[in-house]
């Protein structure tokens, strides 16, 4: 369905028609557009309330330390459109324990606008006013879903931090990797050749990463997953109920 804004009127159009139904916008009146709604009193597009985090402000809370390194997403924000419930709730899911904000409307402010997809031409309303708001100065980046995941997915750098940092550090690599769709891995994090001697990696879930090379001398890796491992060097490593799947 498409909704075309003209003056104090809002129109409805089903598919091609160019029939529709027009409503009077005189009294404060919010529609509900996918994920988004567009706010006649203000003119702005925005999300669900549901998925809206707490304002930004002077009395906001310090953030929280989290093991293994500052939130990935700690100061930026986001703003979700055009995907259905499940969607949403996985990216919020995955943005929010990384402290990164979900905006609730979208603003000069707002660090990435994620769509279902981005297009060249016929682009969603939400689209349009962020490429709007860019013209005007605003530093909006704006990805499609499988850009977005690729976003939130560790780089080899913080998988490193994550998985020194303790027991700690791999509940929150693990939660992270769990927070991600298994069909949004689109490839393997690199970690060939790292040096994990006598790191505490039990249960740490180690079969999304390539790890070719890598010294695991030492380490506890009880419990832990794996799936490419070739030339890995296991000595003396505790790998008491390890799980060893294909190679990736």
């Amino acid at each position: 369905m498409r909704v075309a804004v003209r003056e104090n009127y809002v129109m409805f159009q089903s598919g091609f028609s160019e029939t529709g139904m027009v409503l009077d916008t005189t009294s404060l009146l919010q529609l509900n557009c996918g994920l988004l709604r567009f706010n006649l009193q203000d003119g702005k597009w925005g999300a669900k309330e549901s998925t809206a985090a707490p304002s930004a402000g002077k009395n906001r809370k310090r953030a929280k330390k989290l093991p293994g390194g500052p939130a990935s997403f700690e100061g930026l924000s986001f703003c979700v459109s055009e995907l259905d419930e499940r969607e949403e709730e996985q990216l919020v899911a995955a943005i929010r324990p990384e402290q990164g904000e979900i905006a609730a409307i979208l603003t000069a402010n707002v660090s990435y606008l994620v769509l279902e997809k981005v297009l060249t031409r016929g682009k969603s309303a939400a689209q349009r006013y962020a490429e709007k708001l860019n013209r005007k100065g605003a530093k909006i980046k704006i990805l499609d879903v499988s850009k977005a995941w690729s976003l939130l997915t560790p780089s080899p750098d913080e998988a490193r931090a994550l998985l020194a940092a303790g027991t700690r550090g791999v509940a929150r690599w693990n939660a992270r990797l769990s927070s991600i769709p298994f069909d949004q891995r689109d490839k393997a994090i690199n970690l060939s050749g790292s040096d994990f001697t006598d790191q505490k990696l039990a249960s740490a879930r180690l079969d999304c990463c390539k790890l070719r090379g890598a010294n695991c001398a030492g380490a506890d890796l009880s419990s832990a997953e794996f799936a490419d491992c070739a030339s890995v060097s296991f000595r003396n490593a505790k790998l008491a109920a390890a799980e060893f799947s294909d190679a990736i």
